[in-house]
């Protein structure tokens, strides 16, 4: 089987949420034995194992995340005609075509001349995450318009991938029939997520840190509102408080954009900005907690994941960790009241066997239910039906 997976991921390393379920999940089809094309990504060449590969030869390819939802994308869908012709006359090679929402105008365009499967994959609800920011930021964004958008390809592609069973109600509500919808949750790569004391060391010592010296960790991107905001509650109320409790506490901060933040309460605290993928576990072991206080968003947490393989105890609003099957107080601690933090993070920092069963029992969930070889699972045998 060939699949051409249609995507926006511009980074050669996955750096967001988005991309790292698309390299994933192209990944493990390419293990199962389907040839994948991915079309407008630009993974470097390292990452690309055997069948999988990178296309761009598609003259006029408009990639990233781009959603025709304003009146001036009229005219831009109609000067690419030519092009989707051109791309009709190569996809027409493949037996189905794969596409993120942000990139799903190009199977659109060309669904009538091709008349292939198309699955579409949607790793948020992106309506109710623009919906979010407009409400929180008072911007006002065209979640409306893309909400309508969204009925719309989910009507048009012959099925549509959730990570979520709460993502699979949301579109149900939205009309979304529950036979064209399949869960397929985003996961960890076991093997390269997981405690690793050597690793922890290696990273504590770039950085100056004694072993006994505690550290709470935030990962994610900056240009992400709910990542901002979440930051944002961190450094005001969370981590001056906790600091107090714990004096020797340092706070680290990884992911795009981390690294020129400016206005911090405290002048130790650690900014990674972005990491390289391999080396992303070796910065999470070297953490003691990991927080996530979000109060917007959709869809999973790679985070959250990417922590619990690492068996690192995670505190969480309920938010953050909304999707997961995860159980409070056995294998995560969900708190939405930000003044409780700094004294559960106290309580962590001092008490080495309570972290390690929120880190085991963490770990045990992740390799049960979030391994990828078991989330892809659905997705090989809808594919098979092709």
């Amino acid at each position: 089987m060939k699949l051409a997976f249609l995507t926006g991921s511009t980074h050669g390393i996955p750096r967001l949420g988005g991309e790292a379920r698309t390299y994933h999940l192209a990944r493990s089809l390419a293990n199962m034995g389907i040839d994948v094309d991915l079309f407008g990504s630009t993974f470097q060449s390292e990452l690309i194992g055997p069948g999988m590969s990178q296309s761009n030869s598609v003259k006029g390819w408009s990639g990233g995340d781009w959603y025709p939802i304003s009146l001036t994308g009229s005219p831009a869908l109609v000067r690419s005609i030519p092009s989707l012709m051109r791309k009709a006359m190569v996809w027409s090679g493949y037996d189905v075509i794969m596409s993120e929402l942000g990139s799903s105008w190009q199977a659109l365009g060309v669904k009538e001349i091709v008349r292939l499967p198309m699955v579409l994959d949607e790793h948020n609800v992106e309506w109710q995450l623009m919906r979010q920011q407009a409400h929180t930021t008072g911007v006002s964004f065209p979640w409306k318009r893309l909400r309508a958008y969204e009925k719309l390809c989910h009507k048009a592609f012959n099925h549509v991938l959730v990570v979520s069973a709460l993502d699979k109600s949301v579109f149900g509500i939205d009309g979304t029939p529950d036979q064209k919808m399949t869960v397929v949750p985003n996961g960890v790569d076991t093997a390269a997520f997981r405690a690793d004391p050597e690793r922890r060391l290696l990273v504590r010592g770039k950085h100056g840190l004694n072993d006994n010296v505690p550290v709470v960790m935030y990962m994610g991107s900056m240009k992400f509102f709910p990542n901002v905001d979440a930051l944002s509650s961190l450094t005001s109320k969370i981590y001056p408080r906790a600091k107090a409790l714990v004096p020797n506490l340092r706070l680290m901060l990884t992911g795009p954009g981390t690294d020129t933040l400016s206005g911090l309460p405290f002048q130790d605290v650690i900014r990674t900005g972005v990491v390289n993928r391999a080396l992303l576990p070796s910065y999470i072991n070297a953490a003691d907690v990991c927080l996530a206080p979000i109060r917007f968003g959709s869809g999973t947490r790679f985070k959250i994941l990417e922590w619990m393989a690492c068996e690192r105890p995670v505190i969480a609003t309920a938010k953050a960790a909304e999707g997961l099957e995860v159980t409070s107080g056995s294998n995560i601690i969900i708190e939405d009241d930000f003044d409780n933090y700094p004294e559960i993070i106290s309580d962590l920092c001092r008490d080495e066997q309570f972290r390690s069963r929120l880190g085991s029992k963490a770990r045990n969930l992740v390799e049960s239910k979030y391994a990828w070889e078991k989330c892809i699972a659905p997705l090989g045998e809808l594919l098979r039906r092709y």
